[in-house]
């Protein structure tokens, strides 16, 4: 499904999420209302964390960040942004549009409520009634709203907390500092959820807290790495080609082809059919064959040369380092 030009996916957790609902409600209520009742309320309330997504995807796009998608899952939703802007402030207005989306639907809530004169108060036991179904609404978003915003990064409060420390030191420092606070709150969740509440749903967040914050200061360690290096300096340009006419020849002596290759030390994956490689003095590719190679001086990239590394996929951190300090890639 697209919306507003951004694709938003429904893992399939969710619909299995979907699925326990109706039959714990069923089994509750002992009849297929209790389990509609049950699936129409979540199916709301996603549908006020699509919203929430939304404030961030829409910031987010006054700065020029696209999002790639929004998807649901049964935890929440996250939107995938491209990337995350390099000024404090433009984070902190992303960060905070979500919540802020949340507490605008919470006073419509309690402006709906207050016009219909129906009691705030938190139902006992579902009902798909207009006052009860709003009520319960409301307090779901109002408990979102004050979860987003524990400074559990990188949920909407950790984020907020990085943006704020990274205006009085370097952002990799700051990430640093909200990821251990993440880990922290993570570790409180799962305690929670093991001990206090008995809720699984507790220690699945912590486990995503734990890995996502883990995930984002890894990608803040490999953007201080290699800062403005353009990918240009990771291509491998100097490369060598065998002519029609030598791999031809190759194919009728596999066999020699193969030792040649090995003695040389070079690896030889197309040519020889297999990798080989022997410590001792690397021989240009030109020097074992000869004139019959060509130069290729130019070499293909998925991404422009001149993006920075640390937007490029498929670039690991130990590579990065290589060419943030000068070294050459082998």
């Amino acid at each position: 499904m697209r919306i507003a030009g951004i694709n938003v996916d429904i893992h399939a957790t969710f619909l299995i999420l979907l699925a326990w609902i109706a039959l714990a409600d069923y089994g509750a209520g002992r009849t297929a209302a209790a389990a509609i009742e049950g699936v129409l309320l979540t199916l709301a309330i996603f549908a006020s964390v699509v919203l929430h997504e939304f404030g961030h995807a829409l910031m987010a796009a006054r700065f020029g960040v696209k999002t790639r998608s929004i998807t649901l899952l049964p935890i929440g939703g996250v939107a995938r942004l491209e990337r995350m802007p390099d000024r404090p402030g433009q984070e902190l207005a992303i960060a905070i549009a979500g919540p802020s989306v949340t507490a605008g639907i919470i006073l419509v809530f309690v402006i709906a409520l207050w016009v219909t004169g129906t009691s705030f108060v938190m139902p006992e036991t579902r009902s798909v009634t207009v006052g009860s179904f709003l009520a319960q609404l409301m307090w779901v978003n109002v408990v979102l709203l004050v979860f987003n915003l524990l400074p559990a990064f990188p949920m909407d409060g950790g984020r907020v907390l990085r943006a704020g420390l990274a205006t009085r030191m370097s952002y990799a420092r700051a990430t640093e500092i909200a990821t251990q606070i993440g880990k922290i709150f993570a570790l409180l969740f799962a305690l929670l959820g093991l001990f206090v509440v008995s809720n699984p749903f507790l220690i699945v967040i912590a486990a995503f807290v734990w890995l996502s914050a883990a995930a984002e200061a890894a990608a803040a360690q490999l953007k201080a790495t290699v800062g403005d290096v353009a990918v240009a300096r990771a291509m491998v340009t100097d490369v060598h080609s065998l002519t029609s006419r030598l791999s031809a020849r190759l194919s009728g002596d596999r066999r020699s082809s193969r030792h040649r290759c090995a003695d040389a030390g070079k690896s030889s994956q197309g040519a020889c059919g297999r990798t080989h490689r022997r410590p001792g003095r690397r021989r240009d590719a030109a020097e074992l064959c000869g004139d019959d190679t060509r130069r290729v001086t130019r070499a293909r990239s998925r991404a422009p040369s001149d993006v920075p590394l640390s937007n490029a996929s498929g670039i690991t951190r130990a590579r990065a380092r290589r060419f943030a300090h000068g070294g050459e890639d082998q």
